[in-house]
């Protein structure tokens, strides 16, 4: 009776397992021929339609990785040839398309470490670029001005109900920065950068009681390490990690008198000791990239703690054309409300060139963004910031010129005094514009 029962389901399953056959032979030979027709579109529409009826094979990927980055839709492509290459590692047609994508999308580091398993007459012989330990070199320049400096020095701060009124304006910041890039394993990848920024101020006095008009000049000079890791933890996650670090000084005037009634300025110094740890992952999607990431230190003595995440659109599934949208939520020790900030920016490619927008609104003060890259750590709030940057690759993609204008919308304070030691504050707004220039050569 048993095998009579198996007999039966056999008997049921053999015309199954044809038609199944057969369907995968028409899409099998289907997809051959528009893939030599080189119709790319109509091959992507006949492979979805596929791998919804459950039907995938290795070939189906290989041409459909291929279509797709004949059409620039990079991420599409990339997505197919990872899974071609779970089923044969060594197809060095697949290898080659399946790095290229990923250069097309400018991810180096997934592409290193594809690059770091093959062959060397294969690396030699497909123009494929390895990293070595020491991979990058980056520099960097940027100069602030305040220009609204020389007016708001000329103003006349004295208020009526005020002895004496006092403001530290901002006149110039001048940021230099170097950075290593080291290749250490092929998931990981490890940036280290220092640089200084100098910023000059004018402190201007004013007091009505006794004529006095004082302006002074003082500096500040703040010094900051920074260590960034990424890990790839396979099939388009990324987990991220940073520390940064920040000392120097910044020298202020007390304003006293002496036995005459002459104003005396003593020169004092405040003690930038700032650090900040970030840890966040990202995943790599056909049209996005999400990721979330937690920030958490100390910013002028003050407890911080940030929690970021970041959305990443492609509409064309290349490097194009993409929006980035940047949410923060930060909890600052010395305020009693959560503030928000919100970034955003959209790149587009023109010529051999990206042209990229961006605006932030929110009040930024003891903040950070890139990860602990970037540190407000000024005594001004940053109302909102836009800005208009030029990326260039150049030499085949061994050089990185990238310039930027920034306007950046700021708010300070007047501190009027009453009595010696009683004060209460006004708000004064300026703009800065700011210029960078980076360069960054690939070893």
């Amino acid at each position: 009776m048993h095998g009579i029962v198996t007999l039966v389901v056999l008997m049921l399953l053999l015309p199954l397992n044809g038609a199944a056959q057969s369907t995968w032979k028409k899409i099998d030979s289907l997809t051959y021929r528009l893939y030599l027709e080189k119709k790319w579109e109509p091959l992507l529409e006949e492979v979805a339609d596929s791998l919804n009826q459950g039907i995938d094979f290795y070939y189906l990927r290989v041409r459909a990785g291929v279509a797709a980055y004949k059409l620039k839709k990079y991420r599409t492509a990339v997505e197919h040839f990872r899974q071609a290459r779970s089923l044969d590692e060594n197809d060095e047609f697949v290898n080659k398309y399946y790095y290229y994508a990923l250069i097309m999308l400018g991810q180096n580091d997934e592409a290193s470490f594809l690059a770091d398993r093959f062959p060397p007459d294969f690396i030699s012989l497909a123009g494929i670029r390895t990293k070595g330990r020491l991979s990058a070199v980056t520099v960097e320049a940027q100069l602030g001005i305040n220009s609204r400096h020389a007016n708001l020095i000329a103003q006349n701060i004295i208020r009526e109900d005020g002895l004496t009124s006092y403001r530290s304006v901002l006149k110039t910041q001048l940021y230099e920065s170097v950075g290593l890039e080291h290749h250490i394993t092929g998931r990981l990848n490890v940036f280290h950068s220092f640089s200084q920024a100098g910023v000059i101020r004018t402190q201007q006095y004013q007091s009505a009681y006794n004529q006095l008009k004082l302006l002074k000049e003082t500096s500040a000079l703040q010094y900051q390490y920074r260590l960034h890791g990424r890990f790839l933890a396979g099939r388009g996650w990324v987990v991220r990690s940073a520390v940064s670090s920040l000392w120097g000084r910044s020298n202020y005037h007390l304003l006293s008198y002496n036995l005459s009634g002459e104003p005396v300025l003593s020169l004092k110094s405040w003690t930038i000791a700032d650090k900040l740890i970030n840890a966040g992952i990202s995943k790599e999607l056909p049209f996005l990239r999400p990721k979330v990431s937690v920030t958490y230190g100390e910013i002028n003595r003050h407890g911080q703690l940030q929690a970021d995440g970041q959305l990443v659109i492609y509409p064309l599934e290349n490097a194009d054309l993409y929006f980035i949208s940047d949410v923060s939520l930060h909890f600052d020790e010395s305020v009693e409300k959560a503030k928000s900030v919100f970034a955003q920016k959209l790149g587009v490619k023109g010529g051999p060139a990206w042209f990229i927008a961006d605006g932030t609104w929110g009040m930024v003060g003891n903040f950070s963004s890139s990860e602990g890259l970037v540190v407000y750590n000024m005594p001004e709030v940053i109302k909102n910031i836009h800005g208009i940057t030029v990326y260039l690759p150049m030499f085949n993609y061994r050089l990185d010129l990238t310039a930027r204008v920034s306007i950046s919308r700021k708010k300070a304070q007047t501190y009027v005094y009453t009595t010696a030691t009683t004060f209460y504050t006004r708000s004064y707004s300026f703009t800065d514009q700011g210029f960078l220039i980076s360069l960054k050569w690939y070893l």
